[in-house]
């Protein structure tokens, strides 16, 4: 179990490939590693959706190629 109320800040990567493979990392340690064999489209955006708890989010960086 992963514990994001510990009162740290923590840094949460997600990456998707042009291949459809994706992976989501948490303070640099890979967490969650699929392959989306439906949608190989790259992303257009980003979605945060909150239910219930109280989270800040300080910074949003975004990498890629246009």
């Amino acid at each position: 179990m992963i514990n994001l109320e510990d009162n740290f800040r923590h840094r949460i990567e997600i990456n998707r490939y042009g291949a459809g493979g994706m992976t989501v990392s948490l303070d640099g340690a890979q967490v969650l590693s699929a392959n989306d064999r439906s949608f190989r489209n790259p992303f257009s955006g980003i979605t945060i959706a909150n239910d219930g708890g109280d989270y800040a989010i300080r910074e949003i960086t975004v990498f890629g190629d246009r």
